[in-house]
């Protein structure tokens, strides 16, 4: 069981829409001995937002955000934001 840190308060982006959140790569999480942690086979864990027009357009499995997306890669790969 988790015990925290835990989000208590979440705002909406700047247009007023939830965050995006996927979780997928939570499930194969590999720590090395030197304490760095990524994902199994590459799994990506995003946490994003659509952007202005609120249309998702960067898929759970990549590692390049699209379209208006905005967000940030925390697993699979190096972290990237836009």
């Amino acid at each position: 069981n988790f015990a925290g840190p835990y989000i208590q308060d979440l705002t909406p982006d700047p247009w007023g829409f939830r965050y995006f959140i996927t979780t997928e790569g939570f499930n194969n999480i590999i720590t090395t001995q030197s304490g760095t942690a990524s994902t199994a086979d590459g799994e990506k864990v995003w946490v994003m937002t659509a952007g202005p027009d609120s249309l998702l357009d960067t898929g759970s499995a990549t590692s390049t955000l699209t379209g208006d997306d905005l967000g940030i890669l925390i697993f699979g790969g190096l972290v990237k934001s836009k």
